[in-house]
């Protein structure tokens, strides 16, 4: 149980290392995009409703940590 809380906390303290954010930003606005451009292609083709929440989740999940990153780096 001590070694998964410290790898938990491992993980923790990698994102505010300083320039890690930096690093991670431009793959997440990169799978943002991407998101939003699959999202719209379902839309089109007329996916199922469930395949589109499910897009929407995932838009709005890295939506979420970009938000997150961005308050973290201008701290």
């Amino acid at each position: 149980m001590n070694s998964a809380l410290r790898q938990r906390l491992g993980n923790v303290t990698e994102l505010r290392q300083p320039g890690f954010g930096k690093q991670l930003s431009p793959q997440r606005f990169y799978l943002l995009e991407k998101s939003l451009d699959r999202y719209e292609y379902f839309k089109k083709s007329g996916a199922p409703d469930i395949i589109l929440c499910a897009e929407k989740a995932l838009i709005a999940r890295q939506l979420m940590f970009v938000s997150n990153l961005s308050t973290e780096l201008t701290k």
